[in-house]
């Protein structure tokens, strides 16, 4: 679009409608002007440019002083499908395909169309059609239960083992968030309210005093939140290298922006996440008015050094909007250094993260229809030489009540790691004996697909690299 000096790209056609912000432009498509578009709709829609807003719009964006819309093109139903029967038989191929359309509208949903930077008009609130059933935990934990076995795949045996060890230990200190982001798949929010005490943090300290631990990575949740974080990193930082993974809205709030100068004095390594270089679809995972402030947080974190000296270590991860598998991570790095460069943005590394099918995210899949076709393309795409690589091989995961697990994922499944008397293993137990192993046989379920797919998947990003 840059290259043709095009603002607005608007087409039509039958299939369905599709609107997305892009940083260049607008691209939108109508879908069908003459039948319904989405599930319990009974209008057409077309695009509508304007200087102003239309009050009966469905769905649109502004862009520079220019409305960009679709309208409801509205008739008589009934007359419409009496005209439509009189001219095609029932078993005509008109009818077969589109007579339920007229009846019951399109299997579509309009969150299906909106791809990121439209958002819902006025119409969207007086025709809104049914919404779709929200699945539960449990609807994700059964569906992934019908899969290949994930132990089944795997050739090397060792794998389903830590490799020796750990040299990370992970700790959600907390699962409140300020934000509701809908890859989360550890369905955090600022409903929740679960945190680690005191007394789990010490825990950890303890463990991380070890000599085979070098990392101490910190999440959540929004860890930020948590009343003793400060106090925690400051500590940690005393036995180990620390690894904050942040979601950067939290640090514009003036509560925790003194944060980035206890960053800076530690040189703790913050991760933090970035899922898209466009606003648009940035916001279409992590809810409207994040981008801008992660913008300028990351551009705070840069006057500190982070992403600039060498020293102070600025990672970003990337998450897919849709159910595919991350880009290349090289290449898409390369996108993300031009595109924050010119926003005044440098950073060190990008991490390409699949997105694992379980909590909000796994419920969104179902709710979707998307749950099968996402996990057949993990399983299609397993990587026998991704399996070494895995996170849990090398690293000892806590949550918040002390229980500790394989990975972040199985904490949110609630797969705790077992102690020999089939009990739930804690960190606890770890500190109260140092002599105590952290090796240890893995809980695998076939979530793990997602970590051994293509390229591979972890904390860190890729694990098969060139």
């Amino acid at each position: 679009m840059a290259a043709n000096d095009v603002d607005v790209l608007a087409t039509t056609h039958t299939c369905a409608p599709a609107a997305l912000s892009l940083a260049r432009g607008l691209v939108v498509n109508n879908g069908a002007a003459g039948l319904p578009n989405f599930a319990g709709q009974h209008f057409g829609l077309t695009v509508r440019v304007a200087a102003a807003p239309h009050p009966d719009a469905l769905f649109g964006a502004e862009r520079d002083g220019l409305h960009v819309e679709a309208v409801p093109v509205r008739y008589d139903r009934d007359a419409y499908l009496a005209w439509f029967d009189g001219l095609w038989p029932a078993a005509s191929p008109a009818a077969v395909s589109y007579r339920s359309r007229i009846v019951d509208g399109a299997d579509d949903r309009l969150e299906d169309a909106l791809l990121g930077g439209f958002r819902r008009g006025p119409s969207a609130r007086t025709d809104a059609p049914p919404r779709r059933s929200r699945a539960t935990k449990d609807d994700v934990e059964l569906a992934l239960a019908g899969l290949v076995y994930f132990e089944d795949v795997v050739d090397d045996s060792s794998c389903l083992h830590t490799a020796g060890e750990p040299s990370t230990i992970q700790v959600n200190v907390t699962a409140r968030c300020n934000l509701a982001c809908a890859h989360c798949h550890v369905e955090s929010g600022p409903h929740r309210t679960e945190a680690a005490d005191r007394a789990v943090l010490e825990a950890v300290l303890a463990v991380a005093a070890r000599p085979g631990i070098d990392t101490v990575d910190v999440t959540g949740g929004a860890p930020e939140l948590h009343p003793d974080f400060a106090w925690f990193v400051e500590r940690a930082s005393g036995v180990a290298r620390v690894m904050v993974r942040t979601n950067l809205v939290i640090l514009r709030d003036p509560a925790y922006r003194p944060l980035m100068d206890l960053y800076a004095r530690l040189g703790v390594e913050v991760v933090a996440s970035l899922p898209n270089v466009h606003d648009a679809q940035a916001e279409q995972q992590r809810g409207g008015g994040t981008f801008d402030p992660s913008i300028e947080v990351l551009r705070e974190l840069n006057a500190r050094g982070y992403g600039r000296d060498g020293e102070h270590v600025l990672d970003l991860v990337f998450n897919p909007q849709w159910p595919v598998l991350p880009p290349d991570q090289a290449e898409l790095e390369a996108v993300y250094r031009r595109r924050l460069a010119a926003l005044g943005v440098s950073f060190d590394h990008l991490f390409a993260v699949a997105n694992n099918p379980i909590g909000r995210y796994g419920a969104h899949l179902i709710d979707t229809g998307a749950f099968d076709g996402y996990l057949n393309l993990l399983i299609d795409s397993f990587n026998q030489q991704a399996c070494d690589g895995m996170m849990c091989r090398r690293q000892l995961s806590v949550g918040w009540d002390g229980r500790v697990y394989d990975c972040d994922f199985n904490q949110a499944l609630g797969l705790p790691v077992r102690r020999e008397d089939g009990g739930d293993r804690t960190v606890f137990d770890y500190a109260a004996d140092p002599a105590l192993p952290l090796a240890r046989p893995i809980r695998f379920r076939n979530h793990c697909y997602a970590c051994t797919a293509g390229s591979g998947s972890s904390c860190g990003g890729t694990i098969v690299r060139g």
